[in-house]
């Protein structure tokens, strides 16, 4: 008996290597006669299908090539079990998120393209997207031609659309970078409808940035790469660094359906002016969910009242996050001070959350305003901002510093403090924090020395620092704007160099660390 169940160990580990080396075979419930047709029967390359199989992955974060996949043998099937199908570089980061980056091999393919011979963007093209023409009985993935007014052709960027738009797992599909070289701009927002967004039921993040995907003014826009079905929970939109500027000639009004669920959209990078029709809508809709959306890069036209009025109305909402750079928090919230009621006034909650980005010019304006005057939490909160923008320097230090009692032979090492110093600091532009310390006083009289303090260094402000005699630089505030912060200093050693050993005494000794701010000299390097 020992014997046989030796045996039969050694049988059910074979069944076990055999069965990790055979393909999982598509469900015979859903099975369909493209199932088993690989990218290059439909004239895709096998170097785009490679970068596919690089940067896609399944549920468990591994890519078709890490499971010995090639484009020889990755077929239609296998890409209906990718939960992220990506046609870009996606490099995974130490926090546990992505970033993507244009890959070369695709874009120059793409831009290579020929209209007619590798793509078709006539309106009749886009019709042919729909489920049942790409994945009936007779649909295009089964014929391998696309039937475009009558004529059957085989053209290989838009059965690629097809068919990622057919990977019914994906959760994420990353198409950055795919037109990045395409010139022609109104080309690009064509070749990109082609993709219908609708098909991918489990569908949760799009990823269009790098594109050059300037506009968003063609009309099958909202029916296809910006359309949703009832059934699909988009939440995320990256549409960064396209160089789109939203101006009045490339700015849809269109209501787009793909917005109805998003609770993050990046636009980071973009040059928006306006903010009307789809992305007034977008961008309500997600502060009303207390989304996230990235403006960093507008340059919002504040001479445009519908943009004005409708930005002042989200940051006034009291939730979610949008974020904007310094010009335009400061321009938007000088409108609102400087109106006379024709935009609202900015409420505590959107005082609150650019606070930090508000210039004095801003503030001043704001503390005019009679709606503000009113409000003491406002008007204190901005009174802070302001002595915070025009006050002088000024530094808080509290607590001591104790080395304790060691022997006459301990001092050839460094000394320990087990106390701490808080200090607390507002210096101004131009103007530098420097501590030296007095010589130390026997308290018995008699007997002084000179040691070095080592201060232990502050992140994002100074290193660790010798401070003795001579006054040392901690930190200089090159920017311009005044700085403040609280940190505790804690161990503080002492060093007594050797030629001042002799000069100490069995006895208590003091010193004093003086703490100054004053404005850089101007010709301080």
């Amino acid at each position: 008996m020992k014997s046989a169940k030796n045996k039969l160990k050694i049988v059910l580990g074979l069944i076990a290597v055999v069965v990790t080396l055979i393909k999982l075979p598509p469900d015979p419930l859903k099975a369909a006669s493209y199932d088993t047709a690989i990218l290059t029967d439909y004239g895709i390359p096998a170097t785009v299908t490679q970068v596919l199989l690089d940067n896609s992955s399944y549920a468990d974060g591994t890519t078709p090539s890490e499971h010995g996949e090639t484009p020889a043998t990755f077929t239609i099937a296998d890409l209906q079990r990718l939960t992220t199908v990506s046609l870009a570089q996606r490099t995974k980061n130490a926090d546990g998120s992505f970033s993507s980056a244009p890959d070369q091999t695709v874009a120059t393919w793409v831009a290579g393209l020929k209209s007619g011979v590798d793509y078709n963007v006539e309106d009749g093209a886009y019709l042919q997207n729909t489920t049942a023409l790409v994945e009936g009985e007779n649909g295009s993935l089964v014929t391998k031609e696309i039937t475009i007014y009558g004529a059957k052709a085989t053209l290989s960027f838009n059965f690629l659309m097809q068919i990622i738009a057919s990977a019914t797992s994906a959760t994420t599909v990353d198409l950055t970078g795919l037109t990045s070289q395409v010139v022609d701009t109104t080309l690009v927002e064509k070749l990109l409808c082609l993709f219908q967004t609708d098909r991918l039921s489990a569908l949760q993040t799009l990823i269009l940035a790098q594109n050059n995907f300037t506009s968003t003014v063609f009309y099958k826009a909202a029916s296809t790469i910006f359309s949703t079905s009832a059934e699909q929970n988009i939440t995320s939109l990256d549409l960064s660094d396209n160089n789109m500027d939203f101006k009045m000639e490339s700015f849809s009004y269109a209501d787009f359906p793909i917005v109805a669920k998003l609770t993050n959209l990046d636009l980071g990078g973009n040059d928006v002016t306006l903010v009307e029709g789809w992305l007034a809508n977008a961008l309500q809709k997600i502060v009303d969910k207390e989304g996230t959306s990235d403006l960093g890069e507008a340059n919002l036209d504040t001479k445009d009242w519908n943009t004005v009025n409708t930005m002042l109305t989200i940051i006034n909402s009291n939730s979610g996050e949008l974020k904007m750079n310094d010009t335009t928090v400061n321009n938007l919230f000088l409108a609102s001070a400087t109106s006379t009621g024709s935009y609202p006034i900015v409420n505590k909650k959107a005082v609150a959350t650019y606070l930090d980005q508000l210039n004095l010019e801003t503030v001043n304006e704001l503390l005019k305003n009679p709606s503000i005057a009113n409000d003491s939490e406002l008007t204190g909160k901005l009174t802070d901002k302001k002595s915070e923008l025009t006050g002088s320097n000024a530094i808080t230090v509290t607590g001591d510093l104790d080395f304790g009692s060691p022997t006459l032979e301990q001092i050839n090492e460094p000394l320990k403090s087990s106390g701490q110093l808080t200090l607390t600091a507002m210096i101004t532009s131009g103007s530098q924090l420097q501590a030296e310390i007095s010589p130390w006083v026997g308290q018995r009289g008699g007997s002084t020395f000179n040691g070095t303090l080592t201060i232990p260094g502050f992140t994002g402000y100074w290193a660790e620092t010798p401070v003795n005699s001579s006054a040392a630089v901690l930190y200089n505030n090159s920017s311009n704007s005044t700085v403040k912060f609280t940190t505790d200093l804690v161990g503080v050693k002492l060093v007594i160099p050797t030629e001042q050993q002799a000069n100490v005494q069995s006895q208590n000794y003091q010193a004093t660390v003086t703490w100054t701010i004053s404005t850089v000299p101007e010709n301080a390097s």
